[in-house]
């Protein structure tokens, strides 16, 4: 088993190297000196791997968190790395339909024939105004009382 402080002096070597903590987490360290969580698993009698993130940002305590989180998926039979991506991929949709996406395509596409001057100014109100507000916002959810 890990502890914090024997992660802290593992050091950098020529090739990538693996400290195992338990049940197939571990961790890999790599030449630039970066460190890894990573987890193997079984899914339907192939095994796989998925990266938790690094050390430091992820903890021992998170890894082995997040080891449970992955086990409990696969005990209900969901591959947890196309679990990861369609999650990231519904994120990254989401994050398109903000009004601040919407609003920059506009100024993108809609004013490129006007002036700079213009453009700035335009751009400094949304700025200024309107992203504070409901820059974040899903443009769905945008109703007239918010643009007033």
């Amino acid at each position: 088993m890990l502890t914090d402080t024997k992660i802290k002096s593992l050091k950098p070597q020529e090739k990538i190297y693996r400290v195992l903590d338990a049940e197939r987490l571990y961790l890999e360290v790599r030449p630039t000196g970066a460190k890894v969580w990573r987890l193997k698993f079984l899914f339907e009698g192939k095994e796989g791997s998925i990266s938790l993130g690094m050390y430091p940002h992820v903890s021992l305590q998170d890894a082995r968190q997040l080891k449970v989180e992955i086990l409990s998926k696969l005990a209900k039979g969901i591959h947890p790395v196309q679990d990861k991506r369609e999650k990231r991929l519904n994120q990254t949709i989401s994050d398109a339909m903000t009004f601040k996406f919407i609003a920059e395509e506009y100024i993108n596409e809609r004013l490129r024939d006007k002036s700079d001057y213009y453009k700035k100014q335009f751009v400094g109100n949304l700025t200024k105004d309107v992203y504070p507000v409901i820059g974040a916002k899903d443009i769905n959810t945008v109703t007239s009382a918010d643009i007033l």
